[in-house]
């Protein structure tokens, strides 16, 4: 049970970087919780000695394995964190290994250099390269006091990178997203014009249903209808219509 509670400490907290809160909903979710306590303190203080622990044993095995270490030359990551106050860090990226990890007053080239020289005693590793910004402390901590080369990090090589054509890429999408929105406003015009337009045509409608009046009706429709109902011609119109050829035909004279 003890081995359980522990597990699920170092792995949330120290590995995943997750709170003690985590560790209690684990607890209770498991049904752990009717053997362990899972309040805030208990979790608290138990997570503080096994942080107190992995720090006293890290420093034991850092020197019993530096005895029977081979020399080697090595690439160190290193870049400064503040939570609260400056932290200087420095990392081994093959391996992970966290080389240099303290709070320091400044983060001067020299402090750099002091802090680095003591987290290396004991170790047999001679740092070749630096990868860091380009904060000029780092680079003369680099350079000058390790002798070592000095390589940029990604970010501040894409950052020089992009000055030269992000000034040209930014007016180029300013001036197309301008003429989108001018087409768009020339596109809104129109189509409120032809609304208007048809509005103007349409036949009235009563205000009580929205619907038109029957009794309303278009003035060539009208004119239509008017030539289909014209009175019937009489006889004497329709004799008058009769080709002459057939009226000599039928006349008796």
């Amino acid at each position: 049970m003890h081995r359980l509670v522990l597990a699920a400490h170092f792995s949330i907290t120290l590995r995943a970087a997750g709170g003690t809160r985590l560790v209690s909903e684990f607890l209770e979710l498991s049904g752990l919780s009717a053997f362990v306590g899972v309040s805030d303190g208990a979790q608290h203080a138990l997570n503080v000695a096994l942080e107190t622990a992995v720090v006293a044993v890290a420093a034991e095995q850092r020197t019993a394995l530096a005895e029977g270490m081979p020399a080697r030359a090595v690439t160190v990551c290193e870049d400064e964190t503040f939570h609260p106050g400056i932290c200087l860090v420095n990392i081994e990226p093959v391996s992970n290994f966290i080389v240099l990890e303290q709070y320091a007053a400044d983060r001067t080239a020299a402090t750099w250099t002091a802090a680095l020289q003591d987290a290396c005693t004991g170790l047999a590793v001679e740092v070749i390269q630096s990868t860091a910004d380009e904060a000029k402390a780092l680079r003369r901590h680099a350079e000058t006091d390790l002798r070592a080369h000095h390589s940029p990090d990604l970010f501040h090589g894409q950052h020089e990178v992009s000055k030269a054509t992000s000034l040209a890429l930014a007016r180029d999408v300013r001036r197309a997203e301008a003429g989108v929105a001018a087409a768009q406003s020339a596109l809104g015009g129109r189509a409120r014009g032809a609304a208007g337009v048809r509005g103007a045509h349409a036949p009235p409608a009563r205000a009580s249903t929205g619907l038109r009046d029957p009794h309303w009706r278009r003035p060539e429709r009208a004119g239509r209808r008017g030539s289909r109902t014209r009175p019937r011609t009489g006889a004497a119109e329709r004799g008058a219509r009769i080709d002459p050829r057939a009226r000599r035909a039928v006349s008796p004279v």
